[in-house]
């Protein structure tokens, strides 16, 4: 008479050897015998090889010849780059039109009056007063959920 495989049981039964009642989300096998029970999450296992198909199949590393080569040259320093944005970004005036002087912001609008291709027509961007909008308007602003008035640079 062969034993009965637990396919379902908790990692810690499978270790042990022992019968799990596999109650969730611990079972209770382990919590009598003062174990901690480790779960029933599936565990990946890597292979050995480096490719289980293809041409390097078994192979426990690459051929050098068959890697490319890392180009060479110097390395981007991103953190003097960054400070160079910074910098620029510091001494861009804030009193222009467009520019947010709270948050250093360039907002850009057109001159000309835009289409949007699922609501229709914006209207006119290029002037920074409100408008007179019907209720069509206001039902269609609400539908589209859009502010058309200004867009980040």
């Amino acid at each position: 008479m062969s034993t009965q495989r637990s396919h379902h049981s908790c990692w810690t039964c499978k270790d042990k050897r022992r019968r799990c009642d596999k109650a969730r989300p611990t079972c209770e096998t382990c919590r009598h015998r003062g174990q901690v029970c480790e779960g029933y999450e599936v565990r990946l296992r890597w292979g050995t090889g480096i490719a289980s198909r293809g041409r390097f199949t078994g192979a426990d590393k690459p051929l050098e010849e068959s890697v490319p080569a890392r180009p060479r040259g110097r390395k981007r320093d991103l953190r003097q780059e960054h400070k160079e944005i910074d910098t620029d970004s510091r001494d861009a005036p804030l009193n222009q039109p467009g520019v947010d002087p709270d948050t250093g912001l360039q907002f850009a609008h057109s001159q000309y009056n835009s289409v949007d291709p699922v609501c229709g027509p914006v209207g006119d961007l290029s002037t920074n007063s409100p408008t007179q909008s019907s209720p069509q308007d206001q039902a269609l602003f609400e539908e589209c959920k859009m502010d058309a008035g200004f867009f980040l640079v």
